[in-house]
C-alpha cells in the first residue's frame, strides 16, 4: 500500500464499474485532426479490461493470435507502429465547493495524454512512474468521456545496436533481446483510482529513518507534500497492526510540506529472507481538518553497504550489513515476468518470488533492460524479505555501450527519475538503486560517475532517496569481465556459457576469479518438454539448430547440442536430451555458487543470471520456465543457497584415466558451531565402492566457510567409468558426478535418469 491515498470503498467501485474500450489510429492523426476534442461513439470501438497491455487486448479479443507460439510475436509487430486510445464514459457530477477529484494512473506505457470531456487535463512519459491528474474542475452533467492517448513508443535499437542513441525512457527488452521477442509494451499496465479531497490534496509520503544502536528505539522521520491552501495541520501516526505507537501534530506548514519525527519504542525489526521476520508498520498522514489521508507500509531496519575485510580503501563497498550483521548476498537476477506486462506480469512475478523466497535467496538485481518494478512487486518483496536492487531501465547494446548524454534526455530522465524514485522508497526491501546494466564509459571500461548519465540519476537519487546507495552501473570497477587475467575485480559479470577450453560449466574460471562481487553469471539450459510442445505447434518442433522457431524460442542465442553431444553423447530421445541439457545447467550453477561461499566474506554475494523468463524460450538461461515451472538448475540453486552445505572444490567433473579423484570438502555454515561427523563414499553407477568410507570428526566453524579435508582417492587401476562422490556432515548431503572416460564422459549416467534428478533435493523429472 506505499502511497496509498484516501480512496474509499465507493471510490474503488466506481472506478470498476467504468468500462473501457480501445482503438487504433495512425500515428500523430489524433493529434493533428484533435479528435480528442470531441466525443466519440465508444461502442463501436474493442471492449477491454483495465489495466491491460495493448497486445493482451488484442489476444484476447482474437485480433492477433498468442504471440507466444511459434512466430507469432512477429504478426503482433504491427502494433507498436499506431497510437492507441483507451476511453471510457462515466458518471461523477462535479464536485462540490470545496472538494477536489484526482484520477491516478500508476502505470502507463509509454507516452500518453489524457483528455476529460474534451479537455487536456495532462500528459506523462515513462513507464512504472505513477502521476496523479485533477480533473474535478472538467468534469460535467451528466457524465462524461475520459481519453487517455497513447502515442506510439520511439523506435530504439533491440539488444545488438547503439546504447548512446537512445531516447525512449523504457526498458529495451520489448526491442528484442536473447530471451525475448520483439513486442514493445504499450498500454495502461496498473490500476487507474479516482479520489476525492477537501481542500488539500496529501502527495509523496515519505519516510526514512530506523532503529537506533541497540534497537531499542526507532526513530522516523516523515514528511508529505501538501497541495492547497497554506497553514493546514497534518497528524502523522505510526501503527503496528491496528495499535497506535507513535504520533505528532506539528505546526502548519507553509511551504508546501508537513514535516514530524516519531520515536518508536521496542521496533520489530525488518530482516532479509532467512534471517528472521519482515514486520511491516503504518505510518498515516491526516490532514487535521479532514481533507485528505495518505499511508504507507513501511519496515524498520539498518541497511548499510561495508567494504570487505581489510579491503583498500578505492573499492566499493559491497557487503550487505543488515542491522548490524553482514550478510552474504544469495542473490538471483530478475527480468519482467511477462513481455507484455500488466495483471499478466503481477500474476506471474507472484509466483516467481515465491520460488525465489523458498530457494533461500535475500536479493534480486532487477535488470537494467526491463522497466522499473511495480508496487506489486515490492509489496510481495517487502512480505517475503526479499531485497530490491533496482536498475534503471538503460542497457548495454553490443555496438555501443556508453549511455546517452543528450542534455534534453538527461532532463527527462531526471524527470522520470525522481517519480520512479518516489514511488518506491518507502518500502523496506528496496536495497540500493542502479543506473543500468553493463554500460561502458568513453574508456570502455565499466561506467563511472563522472559520465553526465550516471552524475544525473546519481543527483536525483542523492537529493530523492539520500539513504541507499546509487551505483552508476553493473558490472562496476576497473574490469567488467570475471577473468583471472584481468586485474582487480569489484563487481563482475560472465561467464554464461559452457567452456570454450572443455564443454561444461567453467570450473576453471570460478576457481581462478576473486571479485568483490559476482553479479552476473550463468549456463543454458533446456525447457521441459511439455513446456516446448505448448508454445510449438506440431509443425514447428523440430530439435534441429535451424528450425526457426526453435530460434525464435531462445535457439539462436543459447543452442548448445553440440555441447550435450560432447558431454553425453549422441542423444535422440528428447526427453533425455532434455535433462542432460538441465543437468549440465544445474551442475554448473551449484558449483558456482558454492565456490563463490567458499570465498565468503572476501566475495560479498553472487547473482545468477537468471531466475525467470518473460516468455516461453525452448532454451534460456533462465532457472525457472516461463509459467513457472522450476528446471534442475532452480533445485541446485536451492540446494546451494542452504544455511549449511557441505561442498567439494574441484577441477571438472572430468577425472584423468588411471589418475585419482582430486577435491577438497569444505562446510559452508551459515550457523552456529558445531561438531560433526564428516562421512565420505564413492561408488560407481551399479552402487559398488570404489574406496573404503571416510569418517572423520570435525568442528564446524560458527558463520564460516571452512576447509575440513583434502580428498585423494586412488581408483583401481582397471577402473573406467563414471564415479559418484556421496558427501554428509551429519544429517546433511552433497552429490557429486565425476567420470575419467577422455570421451562422452557421462554417457553411461542416461542409463539411471534418477540418479541425474536426484542430486538435487525435491526435483521433479523434467
Amino acid at each position: 500500500m506505499s502511497n496509498r491515498t484516501n480512496t474509499t470503498t465507493d471510490q474503488a467501485a466506481t472506478i470498476a464499474a467504468w468500462r473501457w474500450y480501445l482503438l487504433d489510429d495512425n500515428q500523430n492523426e489524433w493529434e493533428w485532426g484533435k479528435r480528442a476534442r470531441r466525443r466519440h461513439d465508444l461502442s463501436t470501438w474493442l471492449p477491454v479490461d483495465v489495466p491491460t497491455s495493448v497486445q493482451e487486448a488484442l489476444w484476447h479479443a482474437r485480433r492477433i493470435p498468442h504471440p507466444y507460439r511459434d512466430l507469432n510475436t512477429r504478426a503482433a509487430e504491427w502494433v507498436e507502429h499506431r497510437d492507441w486510445v483507451y476511453g471510457c464514459d462515466f458518471v461523477l457530477p462535479p464536485p462540490p465547493e470545496g472538494r477536489r477529484v484526482f484520477l491516478t494512473f500508476e502505470a502507463v506505457a509509454d507516452a500518453c495524454r489524457v483528455f476529460v470531456n474534451g479537455t487536456l487535463v495532462g500528459e506523462h512519459e515513462g513507464p512504472g512512474a505513477p502521476f496523479t491528474l485533477e480533473i474535478g474542475p472538467y468534469l460535467q452533467e451528466p457524465d462524461n468521456q475520459l481519453l487517455v492517448v497513447i502515442q506510439a513508443p520511439r523506435p530504439e535499437d533491440p539488444q545488438i545496436g547503439w546504447t548512446d542513441r537512445t531516447r525512449s525512457l523504457q526498458g529495451r527488452m520489448g526491442y528484442g533481446w536473447d530471451f525475448a521477442p520483439r513486442l514493445v509494451r504499450l498500454g495502461i499496465l496498473g490500476p487507474v483510482r479516482l479520489h476525492t479531497t477537501g481542500a488539500t490534496r496529501l502527495h509523496d509520503l515519505w519516510v526514512r529513518g530506523g532503529p537506533d544502536a541497540r534497537g531499542t528505539t526507532a526513530t522516523l522521520r516523515c514528511q508529505v507534500g501538501m497541495e492547497g491552501p497554506p497553514g493546514v495541520q497534518v497528524r502523522f501516526a505510526v501503527y503496528r497492526g491496528q495499535h497506535e505507537v507513535a504520533h505528532s501534530e506539528p505546526q502548519a506548514a507553509h511551504d508546501g510540506w508537513a514535516a514530524a519525527t516519531l520515536t518508536v519504542p521496542d521496533p520489530d525489526l525488518w530482516w532479509p529472507n532467512g534471517m528472521g521476520d519482515q514486520p511491516l508498520y503504518t505510518v498515516r498522514a491526516e490532514c487535521v481538518d479532514g481533507s485528505d489521508m495518505a499511508e504507507t507500509s513501511y519496515g524498520i531496519r539498518d541497511l548499510r553497504w561495508a567494504g570487505r575485510p581489510g579491503g583498500p580503501p578505492e573499492e566499493w563497498p559491497f557487503t550487505l550489513v543488515m542491522n548490524g550483521q553482514r550478510v552474504f548476498q544469495r542473490g538471483w537476477n530478475w527480468v519482467p515476468a511477462d513481455c507484455m506486462g500488466g495483471p499478466l506480469a503481477d500474476r506471474q512475478a507472484r509466483r516467481l518470488l515465491t520460488l525465489a523466497r523458498d530457494a533461500g535467496v535475500n536479493i534480486l538485481r532487477c535488470w537494467g533492460g526491463g522497466d522499473p518494478e511495480t508496487p506489486a512487486f515490492y509489496e510481495t518483496c517487502d512480505r517475503l524479505g526479499l531485497l530490491v536492487w533496482q536498475e534503471f531501465p538503460t542497457s548495454s547494446a553490443g555496438i555501443s555501450n556508453m549511455p546517452p548524454d543528450d542534455p534534453a534526455y538527461l532532463a527527462r530522465l531526471a524527470a522520470y527519475a525522481r517519480d520512479v524514485i518516489a514511488a518506491r522508497r518507502n518500502h523496506p526491501s528496496l536495497a540500493v538503486w542502479g543506473g543500468g546494466n553493463e554500460l561502458r564509459g568513453r574508456d570502455d571500461r565499466p561506467l563511472t560517475l563522472d559520465h553526465p548519465y550516471a552524475a544525473r540519476l546519481a543527483a536525483v537519487a542523492a537529493a530523492e532517496d539520500p539513504d541507499r546507495m546509487f551505483r552508476p552501473s553493473s558490472p562496476l570497477g576497473p574490469v567488467f569481465e570475471a577473468d583471472p587475467e584481468q586485474g582487480p575485480q569489484w563487481d563482475v559479470h560472465g561467464a554464461w556459457e559452457y567452456s570454450g577450453r572443455w564443454p561444461g560449466p567453467q570450473y576453471w574460471r570460478l576457481n581462478a576469479v576473486r571479485p568483490l562481487l559476482h553479479s552476473e553469471l550463468g549456463l543454458p539450459g533446456e525447457a521441459a518438454l511439455a513446456t516446448q510442445q505448448r508454445w510449438l505447434s506440431p509443425a514447428h518442433r523440430d530439435r534441429a539448430d535451424t528450425n526457426p522457431a526453435r530460434q525464435h524460442h531462445g535457439g539462436a542465442w543459447w543452442k548448445h547440442a553440440d555441447t550435450v553431444a560432447k558431454v553425453f553423447g549422441p542423444i535422440a530421445d528428447p526427453a533425455q536430451a532434455i535433462l542432460a541439457s538441465q543437468w549440465l545447467q544445474a551442475e554448473g550453477l551449484r558449483y558456482y555458487i558454492e565456490e563463490t561461499r567458499r570465498r565468503w566474506p572476501d566475495t560479498a554475494g553472487i547473482f545468477p543470471w537468471q531466475l525467470n523468463e518473460p516468455w516461453p524460450n525452448v532454451t534460456c538461461t533462465s532457472a525457472v520456465e516461463y509459467g513457472g515451472r522450476p528446471k534442475l538448475g532452480y533445485y541446485a540453486v536451492r540446494a546451494a543457497y542452504r544455511p549449511l552445505v557441505i561442498s567439494a572444490h574441484y577441477t571438472g567433473f572430468r577425472v584423468d584415466p588411471g589418475g585419482p579423484l582430486k577435491t577438497a570438502l569444505w562446510a559452508l555454515n551459515d550457523g552456529p558451531a558445531f561438531d560433526a561427523e564428516l562421512t565420505v563414499s564413492l561408488h560407481d553407477l551399479a552402487g559398488h565402492e570404489l574406496h573404503a568410507p571416510i569418517r572423520q570428526a570435525v568442528a564446524v566453524p560458527a558463520q564460516a566457510s571452512t576447509q575440513l579435508l583434502d580428498l585423494e582417492v586412488l581408483l583401481p587401476e582397471s577402473f573406467s567409468g563414471l564415479l559418484v562422490l556421496d558427501l554428509a556432515l551429519g544429517d546433511v548431503r552433497n552429490r557429486y558426478l565425476f567420470s575419467n572416460q577422455p570421451d562422452q564422459p557421462l554417457r553411461e549416467v542416461l542409463a539411471v535418469p534418477d540418479l541425474l534428478i536426484g542430486m538435487f533435493p525435491d526435483a521433479p523429472p523434467p
